[in-house]
């Protein structure tokens, strides 16, 4: 059924879909543009109608888009779609992006100068004295793909029995441990109803796939109650704005700016910077802080950079 739903993109879209080095393909009315690890270019405009595509899929998924839905967030055929029509855009508009299928280990972010030794070494102690961390960086940064990566070594240094519970809007997050559970957003059950559920699944570390609304008070909250040592991601330019970030999503909740509780919370950030070169697209640890400490006077925190060497 999936490769049914996939014969009705147009031969070039087909085509890059298979591309072993894709990443994104973004529709934009009929202009589409398909970006690899490389390069970037423009196809064909699209043939047939997007509407029936997005129609299919969300069939097969399980959902329905519509005037009163006119958004579809899922995972098909192992490619993240996110799509709009009519009214909340002019015409039907998709981005599919292809995650990483394999995890990167962080050894392997050294090997390709992505990590400093020094960072994977101060990570890697966050990681197994609970620390909450909280990995930043713009869209199509690589925050989840180096989330996985961090997760990959909390499966390494954790010990027997573990309990992880792993909270998402999309199935991208992957963990071999064994005592794992995974909960996925719905309309029904936005990220604040599965953090209440987490807490209750008696986890000893809960990571978030990504904070973008005033779930990230309930994130901080269940952080600092007794399940610290989790991962998060979330959009920023830096590690000083991914704080603010955090907050400013916080208080969407109709509570003050919570300082305090971010203060005590988020233990270390990682900023991962991608930008286009002559060599392509790349992307690095750029910023790995920790929080140090807040002045209420200047309602700025203190903020240790980890030199990586």
């Amino acid at each position: 059924m999936e490769s049914k739903i996939l014969s009705y993109f147009s031969p070039g879209i087909q085509k890059a879909l298979k591309l072993p080095e894709l990443t994104d393909i973004f529709i934009n009315n009929d202009t589409v543009f398909v970006k690899t690890q490389s390069d970037q270019y423009e196809l064909e405009r699209v043939v047939g109608s997007m509407r029936v595509v997005i129609n299919e899929i969300a069939n097969y998924c399980g959902t329905v888009v519509n005037v009163d839905n006119p958004i579809l967030e899922v995972m098909f055929a192992g490619f993240r779609i996110t799509a709009t029509i009519p009214p909340i855009s002019a015409r039907c508009n998709m981005s599919i992006r292809k995650p990483n299928p394999h995890i990167i280990k962080m050894v392997d972010y050294i090997e390709r100068g992505q990590l400093s030794q020094s960072h994977y070494e101060f990570l890697s102690n966050a990681i197994s004295n609970h620390k909450n961390i909280l990995v930043v960086g713009g869209t199509g940064s690589g925050k989840t793909t180096f989330s996985n990566a961090l997760l990959d070594r909390m499966v390494e240094l954790s010990p027997p029995g573990h309990r992880i519970v792993i909270l998402e809007d999309i199935d991208e997050l992957q963990c071999s441990i064994p005592n794992q559970v995974k909960y996925l957003t719905s309309h029904c059950a936005d990220m604040t109803r599965l953090l209440k559920v987490a807490m209750r699944s008696n986890p000893e570390r809960i990571l978030v796939g990504e904070v973008r609304d005033k779930s990230a008070l309930d994130l901080l909250k269940s952080w600092n109650t007794g399940s610290p040592g989790g991962i998060a991601t979330i959009h920023a330019n830096g590690c000083e704005e991914g704080l603010q970030r955090i907050i400013d999503l916080a208080m969407e909740a109709g509570v003050p700016a919570p300082f305090s509780l971010v203060q005590h919370t988020v233990d270390v950030l990682v900023f991962i910077e991608s930008k286009r070169t002559e060599e392509g697209f790349v992307r690095k640890v750029k910023e790995v802080a920790s929080v140090t400490g807040f002045n209420r006077n200047t309602e700025k925190f203190s903020l240790e950079q980890i030199k990586g060497e």
